[in-house]
């Protein structure tokens, strides 16, 4: 059931998910002070392995160092370059493509070509600038200002969660899915917010959204949540077939979806797990990055299977995602000419949550809504199945 009754009010305005004045706002306001998930282990298993990417206008660098995640800042403490261009590869020492300084994996400078000329040596003002790196599962994941909160605390009941559907155990690392979007990143986030539109978006994949009687909302500080159960179809039944070949006997049925405020979205079910985030590059454009881990084998007689399953499960899960993505341009345009101020319904009342906590960082608004909805336990909820 919904918390709401009436419909509510939109409370970002068009201008919101175009204007830069904004956008630099939020970056301030939200993105700094966030944890930021970057990789997986899996994405560099072996020692050196490295990939590049980039966070709120900071370029980082991150490297497997002994089978512990580091996160640098990619730039070169002599004359600035970044370290390196390359998106992924292997590095024994961390050198810097410009003129061959190397450093060791503290940040400390290492071998440097012609060393005396730099005499007196400044280490300090010269070393790597380390960003702190968290494995939680086998997720990797950083933090770019030291006024970020602790881990545990940012995630608040959410970590279980991750440390649960990302540990490489039950389920294990199946692929990522990059996209570039022409849009603001408000806009996919609050598409996964609410199920009203997969009846014509997703209706050759998914098919119909489930009732309200089967959906139960929770809300925190710094997240929602929806705890709902996948109805009786054919992919369910196609799902099930899948689940009793890799030997696994308790499917659920369940569908649980978590938004960590600002960006970070945990999705599962029984054949997968999935995080996804939207990684803000201009007030109208931003990056769609997306992981899934897919059901292992619950024993080694029937691993034999995953070679099968898993190739489908993935295609399953890009197959929505490519049903969503064009849709984000289209809306996106739509905010830059619209006239309306928008309306937000009971089964969108997540989005209300998302708008408030926007407004609340970004603006210093009072939180009058959504902090009032009593928040459940963490648990799944018992849902009835349809």
């Amino acid at each position: 059931m919904f918390v709401n009754r009436d419909k509510l009010i939109h409370l970002l305005q068009p201008n919101h998910y175009f204007n830069s004045e904004f956008f630099e706002l939020e970056k301030e306001k939200l993105f700094k002070p966030a944890w930021h998930f970057v990789a997986v282990l899996d994405e560099i298993p072996n020692h050196g392995d490295y990939l590049t990417k980039t966070v709120c206008d900071v370029p980082l660098l991150i490297r497997n160092h002994e089978g512990e995640p580091r996160v640098y800042l990619n730039v070169c403490g002599h004359r600035h370059s970044r370290i390196t261009c390359e998106k992924k590869g292997n590095c024994p020492v961390i050198r810097c493509q410009y003129h061959g300084w190397e450093f060791k994996e503290n940040g400390n400078t290492g071998r440097i070509p012609d060393a005396n000329c730099f005499r007196p040596f400044d280490r300090e003002n010269t070393r790597l600038k380390c960003f702190p790196a968290v494995l939680c599962g086998r997720l990797i994941f950083t933090a770019l200002s030291d006024e970020t909160p602790d881990f545990d605390e940012f995630m608040g009941g959410r970590k279980a969660v991750l440390e649960e559907w990302f540990d490489g155990s039950e389920y294990h690392f199946g692929s990522r899915t990059d996209y570039d979007v022409e849009a603001n990143w408000k806009v996919p986030v609050e598409n996964t917010l609410e199920s009203y539109h997969v009846d014509h978006l997703h209706a050759k994949t998914i098919g119909k959204h489930p009732e309200e009687k089967n959906q139960e909302h929770d809300f925190g500080q710094n997240f929602s949540s929806l705890y709902t159960s996948e109805p009786p179809t054919l992919v369910r039944n196609f799902q099930d077939g899948l689940m009793k070949c890799l030997g696994v006997k308790d499917i659920t049925h369940k569908y649980t979806h978590h938004l960590i405020y600002p960006n970070i979205m945990i999705i599962g079910l029984d054949p997968m797990t999935m995080i996804q985030t939207y990684v803000p590059v201009s007030p109208t454009s931003f990056r769609w990055e997306g992981i899934v881990f897919v059901r292992s084998a619950t024993h080694w007689t029937r691993k034999w299977f995953e070679a099968i399953s898993s190739p489908i499960i993935k295609l399953g899960a890009k197959s929505v995602v490519e049903e969503d993505v064009p849709i984000y341009s289209e809306v996106q345009a739509g905010l830059q000419s619209s006239c309306h101020p928008g309306v937000v319904g009971t089964i969108e009342e997540r989005i209300y949550a998302f708008q408030e906590y926007i407004l609340h960082e970004c603006e210093g608004r009072e939180m009058q809504g959504s902090q009032k909805w009593k928040s459940k336990a963490l648990i799944s909820p018992s849902v009835t199945e349809s």
